[in-house]
């Protein structure tokens, strides 16, 4: 298990590609129901248009067949399983670490602090979603680029376009 999670922080900090992991399909399933999981429990804290364990499916459903299409257009189908636990467990990592980000919103309503301070805290909460956001955007960007082995920026690409996926998806559910 910690050579595991030393071989995600590894990918995280781009010294290593998906193509390092093991290929596991019992380990992929883990980590897919662990990230749907995680997603189900903060999307329940959000008003939503269909049940949050379904969106949450619908959500890794999407990253799955988008991943499969994409390597299957550069013939790259048999890094799937790889590619897809690189990208969901890295995701689910990342999210399970940034969670107590999504306490601070409900903190910031229900407390009276000082206008100054309040400006402060949130300029330093949106500052460090930020830099979380790109970190992941990046991360999924150097997975894609590995596994397509294309150059960073065309992975770029590809991680936008399964980032406006995933959002064209939330919308539709969004309340």
């Amino acid at each position: 298990m910690r050579a595991l999670l030393s071989l995600f922080w590894r990918i995280a900090i781009f010294k290593a590609g998906p193509q390092d992991l093991p290929y596991s399909v019992p380990l992929c399933i883990f980590l897919i129901f662990c990230n749907t999981v995680l997603a189900w429990v903060h999307f329940k804290q959000v008003k939503l248009t269909a049940d949050p364990a379904l969106v949450a499916l619908i959500l890794m459903g999407v990253t799955a067949v988008f991943t499969y299409i994409v390597l299957r257009v550069r013939s790259a189908s048999n890094r799937f399983v790889q590619v897809l636990t690189a990208l969901v467990g890295l995701n689910f990592l990342i999210n399970l670490a940034a969670t107590p980000l999504l306490i601070i919103p409900m903190h910031m309503s229900k407390n009276q602090l000082p206008q100054l301070l309040h400006a402060l805290i949130s300029f330093i909460y949106l500052a460090l979603v930020l830099a979380v956001n790109v970190w992941v955007m990046m991360i999924n960007a150097f997975i894609y680029s590995q596994a397509l082995t294309v150059n960073l920026l065309s992975g770029l690409l590809v991680a936008i376009g399964l980032l406006g996926l995933n959002i064209l998806v939330y919308a539709h559910f969004s309340g």
